[in-house]
């Protein structure tokens, strides 16, 4: 594997909107996908755009590359230095709000890992190039955040409904605990709860565990996709951003919305995760909430689910019958065979007394492929008196422990064994579905080649680029007349398109509204 070093040379741009311009965030892009493919092994297949340096040794390509960059960092001599092909992505950032530079690099081999004494980053290119067996990461280290890339990289080029990525996603019905299921996997409070509907948008969080400082101190901290570049080390912040955000897109009053908001959280204290918390399931509508909110609900919940990619993570209390959770059975429907679904008992602790959840959890009520784990989270009570979610690990571990019932079934309680589990899982589910992956990332690279060369090729003279851009509005023209008059060749067959979509808006919606 080529070894990579990253530069960051700090700028005074700024950005006035959350959207970084297409041509800001291309090379980016590319980027991502070479860190993504040079981990999968697929260099060879699918080829990306890059410039590559050549000269004859002592030419002074090393010294161009680094009066490039305006740092040394490069091994350099009379004899040969570049003995392995270095993939050098430069990046530019920000400067600090007091005006200062932060310039480091990281290595695609020691992930996590920021090098700001550029002369460590020459030892470690010498250090590398001199081993014969380059360090590897671990595929089970390394596979989420392969997964974490794409999703980011997908939803920049816009093509989600293209290729489908392995994910997890929490559902269950309204005040089931999933928030305080999945504030306490994280060990930090930051999401929005109480009695009402919270969760308003799908949030995407993608858990990603950093390396401790060397003087042992945890650096905690998040970023939203659509603040690119800003960091939250104060999770009430996160909490207040999630909430703004939810109302931008789902205003203030309870509605909904199926815009996704996207958040990573950096911690040494989780283990890489990608949940996808998607709104509680609920009857009756309130505040601005549409009469069929329960249909709306279930259909955008079907809409995550119904993959075969993705892994359902269904919620349940534990004082409500099994038989008849609304998790438990909009999970069968998107996946009646039981292979993607993991159950989770919330509320052990406020059963009616003498009874229990042993076999929920031993899977003999409703069995499940992937078992159940059983969890105590924070009650309402406990938020509201600012009890710390570490408290409330302890208080968990202590009430499985005082309950002999529960004896035996260690692997089956409490949140640290949740997200073992979620990791592994996930884990083994994203190796099955890689190969599939890799084939419909190539062809559809395959596919966007093609059409990108019927443009034609891009000239300097005016003259050309205006024949240019004339062709490309020509067949615009002709496919958008295609697909009004029913003959483009990709319409759906499952629903009304193009013409036919118009004809009915007119004849049968429009016309009804004229009557009223």
């Amino acid at each position: 594997m080529a070894e990579e070093a990253v530069s960051s040379t700090p700028t005074h741009a700024s950005s006035s909107s959350s959207a970084a311009p297409l041509g800001y965030s291309v090379i980016p892009i590319v980027n991502k996908l070479q860190d993504i493919f040079a981990q999968l092994g697929s260099q060879s297949t699918i080829e990306l755009p890059q410039v590559a340096v050549v000269g004859s040794q002592s030419s002074g390509k090393s010294s161009v590359l680094e009066a490039l960059v305006g740092r040394d960092f490069l091994p350099r001599g009379n004899d040969i230095c570049t003995r392995r092909p270095l993939v050098l992505q430069l990046l530019q950032t920000k400067r600090k709000p007091d005006g200062s530079e932060e310039e480091y690099g990281e290595f695609l081999h020691l992930p996590g890992k920021k090098f700001y004494d550029f002369s460590e980053i020459r030892r470690e290119i010498q250090g590398e190039t001199i081993s014969s067996t380059p360090s590897a990461v671990p595929l089970s280290r390394s596979v989420i955040p392969i997964v974490n890339n794409l999703q980011r990289v997908i939803i920049w080029l816009g093509c989600q409904s293209m290729i489908e990525l392995p994910q997890l996603a929490v559902v269950g019905c309204q005040s089931s605990s999933k928030s305080s299921l999945i504030e306490a996997i994280v060990g930090r409070d930051f999401l929005l709860k109480g009695k009402d509907i919270r969760t308003r948008c799908p949030l995407v969080l993608q858990l990603l565990q950093t390396k401790r400082r060397l003087d042992g101190s945890d650096e905690e901290y998040g970023e939203f996709l659509h603040l690119p570049g800003r960091k939250f080390f104060d999770f009430l912040e996160i909490h207040h951003e999630i909430q703004a955000e939810t109302e931008r897109e789902a205003g203030g009053n309870k509605g909904v919305s199926d815009k996704q908001i996207r958040l990573k959280i950096f911690s040494p204290n989780v283990l890489d995760i990608t949940l996808v918390d998607l709104p509680g399931i609920t009857k009756v509508p309130v505040g601005d909430q549409p009469s069929d909110i329960e249909a709306r609900i279930r259909t955008m919940i079907m809409s995550y689910i119904k993959l075969p990619s993705c892994l359902i993570l269904a919620v349940t209390p534990a004082n409500s019958d099994l038989a008849n959770s609304d998790a438990l059975q909009i999970a069968g429907n998107a996946d009646p065979d039981g292979y993607r679904t993991i159950g989770i008992i919330t509320k052990l602790d406020i059963m009616d007394r003498g009874t229990d959840a042993r076999n929920l959890l031993l899977g003999k009520v409703i069995p499940l492929r992937l078992g159940y784990i059983g969890v105590v989270n924070r009650s309402q009570e406990d938020i509201m008196m600012n009890r710390s979610i570490k408290d409330a690990l302890v208080a968990e571990e202590k009430f499985f422990r005082s309950r002999p019932v529960y004896n035996g079934l260690a692997d089956r309680c409490g949140i640290t064994q949740l997200a073992k589990k979620l990791n592994q899982i996930l884990v083994q589910h994203i190796k099955t579905v890689l190969p599939g992956l890799k084939s419909r990332i190539s062809s559809a690279l395959v596919s966007v080649a093609k059409e990108h060369a019927s443009f034609g090729e891009i000239t300097e003279s005016k003259a050309g680029q205006g024949a240019l851009l004339l062709n490309i509005l020509s067949k615009y023209a002709d496919a958008f007349s295609s697909m009004v008059e029913g003959k483009n060749e990709e319409m759906s067959t499952a629903e009304l398109s193009g013409g036919a979509r118009i004809h009915y808006i007119f004849q049968s919606i429009f016309v009804k509204s004229l009557e009223v």
